[in-house]
């Protein structure tokens, strides 16, 4: 339509000049009016203001454009700038972009959330000191500064929907920052883990390029879109920006002397990388969703997020013992080390702290806080959040939806459940099947891929005996099937020492001998090691004991040893005996020695066993 036009359509009339401000980038509030980049020349600093005069629109491009050659620039005719005598959407000029509580703050930049209609649905505001709050008008043109109830949209949507290729970033600041190099950026409303179905659906049919912030948070939030997406089956792919300082982001990387031809590399780069978005049919059908092995060795996975170094990582865990042995003390030592980034254990290093929630089942708040005190007396306050429920529902899928939640809305890295058998759902004689175990974690390992985070589950071990230790553990096959890593806590009653057994499907089997004193539990080696060391002394203790010398088998029988370990045993012996530590007799008899005597003074030290 040429700048001659004089008429406009009743169906294109503006109604307000936020269908005005929506064909503008880079639209920025200021006292009484706006400023935004100029259409109708090249413009990176914007020189364009814009001012609502009760029915008109004033114009001004402080390059020297004319107002005509403004609108023009727009597809729109000069009457464009008269708007409708009814508004639906307009509010007073000198309304104040503030609110109450922000008056030390100033306004940085307003950020307008416009329709595809070019009405504005919705504003982020920006604040220095650095604060973020959003607002929508009423239809009396007033603003209400909440979201409640309104249906947020993506930033930039009319470019997002008329795009093929698509960036999403973490905030507006970098959206506008890419807009500027001419790609087509957005984001979602109120930062990281706040993605809804309907920005997916405005994604319908694009090619979508990830760029998440680098941190945690930022990896997590682009981790969820992008299995939104592939639900969706929109074609995506994470692209983390190279070089960027921790908590980088968009904006420092461009800062950093990144440009659009190298962001397109890295994109295309990317989008080789990524698994192709299903089809139509694929996506009725998983049969029909293969995968070569070439593909999966080109494909470049992220490693599991670690908590601990060794000892845990995201996934879904299930921690037997038998009951008052200590499992529920191990678990919020744990807990509490990963909340205040300290090494768990005494051992293991905390990549990062991080937020926890425990749900204590068995235990109060009241013994809560004073197990929390023998295990760290010094402590507190925690750098991330430990939050604790006594409390829940059963298992099921409104009970986890509800979880879901709370988890995406705390970020929580852990999740203790304390004990299992008080939340899961019984089958049939109050025993659950194989089946019925995998219906109750299926939802949950859904919802740990949706939001890496690991879910530490405590469970009793069965009275009777078994052959692999994790045989023991309370369920069906199904519980040992589901779970990422398996841990068994072994501990005799009154021992002050005990071994944790771990089974991990990323990291194999280990065995960690463990003591504990003084309220909390402490690694103190490898177990295999502080087994053999355990035994040897328990010998040494029961010949002076027994003030005489004894056959190996009665030496077994003394030591609780099995007799399918009697060559090892003998073998043990035998190494004791070479050190002087026992003596061999004549008859093939074994007594305390001499030297055993002085450095193993064991009758004015009963407890050494557990101290070893």
């Amino acid at each position: 339509m040429s700048v001659n036009d004089t008429t406009m359509s009743a169906g294109r009339q503006l109604d307000s000049v936020f269908a005005f401000l929506g064909r503008l980038a880079g639209v920025r509030q200021c006292q009484g009016y706006w400023m935004a980049r100029c259409p109708a020349h090249d413009d990176h600093d914007p020189s364009l203001s814009v001012k609502e005069s009760r029915d008109k629109i004033l114009v001004r491009c402080h390059a020297g454009c004319s107002a005509a050659a403004v609108v023009d620039a727009l597809g729109l005719p000069m009457s464009a700038l008269t708007l409708a005598s009814a508004p639906s959407m307009a509010r007073p000029v000198h309304a104040s972009p503030s609110r109450e509580g922000d008056g030390a703050r100033a306004l940085v930049a307003t950020y307008d959330y416009v329709d595809a209609q070019g009405v504005i649905r919705h504003q982020t505001l920006r604040y220095a000191p650095k604060r973020f709050r959003q607002r929508h008008a009423a239809p009396d043109g007033s603003w209400v500064w909440s979201l409640q109830g309104v249906e947020t949209i993506l930033y930039r949507l009319p470019e997002v929907l008329a795009s093929e290729r698509v960036y999403l970033c973490e905030g507006e600041k970098d959206a506008d920052a890419l807009a500027a190099l001419g790609v087509c950026a957005t984001t979602a409303p109120m930062g990281a883990g706040k993605w809804q179905p309907q920005y997916t659906a405005a994604l319908q049919g694009k090619t979508v390029v990830l760029l998440p912030d680098n941190d945690q948070a930022g990896r997590q939030h682009m981790a969820r879109v992008g299995t939104a997406l592939a639900g969706a089956a929109i074609r995506h792919a994470a692209l983390p920006l190279p070089h960027l300082p921790e908590k980088g982001d968009v904006s420092d990387w461009l800062t950093g002397g990144g440009t659009r031809e190298e962001l397109e590399i890295l994109a295309d780069e990317a989008l080789a990388r990524a698994t192709p978005a299903p089809t139509k049919q694929q996506a009725s059908n998983p049969f029909l969703r293969t995968r070569s092995y070439n593909d999966l060795v080109e494909t470049d996975f992220p490693p599991p997020m670690r908590l601990f170094d060794g000892l845990m990582h995201e996934g879904m865990l299930l921690l037997g013992g038998k009951s008052k042995r200590g499992k529920s003390w191990l678990m919020l030592d744990i807990a509490l080390s990963l909340a205040c980034g300290i090494h768990a254990l005494r051992h293991f290093r905390c990549e990062a702290p991080r937020p926890v929630l425990y749900i204590a089942l068995e235990d109060g708040a009241r013994r809560i806080k004073e197990r929390g005190q023998l295990i760290q007396p010094a402590l507190r306050t925690t750098k991330k959040p430990l939050d604790f429920l006594h409390e829940s529902p059963t298992l099921s899928p409104q009970s986890i939806a509800n979880l879901r939640e709370v988890i995406l809305q705390k970020g929580y890295a852990l999740v203790v459940i304390d004990v299992l058998t008080l939340v899961e759902p019984k089958g049939k004689n109050g025993e659950k099947g194989y089946h019925e175990a995998y219906e109750m974690f299926s939802p949950l390992q859904d919802l740990r891929r949706e939001h890496p985070f690991c879910l530490a589950m405590l469970t009793h071990l069965r009275k009777s005996d078994a052959d692999d230790v994790f045989d023991a553990l309370h369920g069906s096959v199904a519980y040992q099937g589901a779970q990422d890593a398996l841990w068994v806590l072994e501990r005799k009653p009154k021992d002050d020492y005990a071994f944790l057994h771990v089974r991990d499907k990323d990291d194999g089997d280990h065995e960690y001998a463990l003591h504990f004193t003084e309220g909390h539990w402490e690694y103190i080696g490898e177990g295999e090691e502080h087994k053999g060391t355990q035994q040897q002394r328990k010998v040494i203790r029961v010949l002076h004991e027994e003030g005489h010398a004894l056959s190996i088998r009665d030496l077994m029988r003394a030591c609780g040893v099995d007799e399918a370990q009697y060559e090892q045993f003998r073998k043990m012996l035998i190494r004791l005996a070479k050190d002087d530590l026992i003596h061999r007799t004549d008859r093939g008899l074994y007594a305390a020695s001499i030297r055993s005597t002085h450095e193993y003074p064991y009758a004015d030290d009963a407890d050494i066993e557990a101290r070893f």
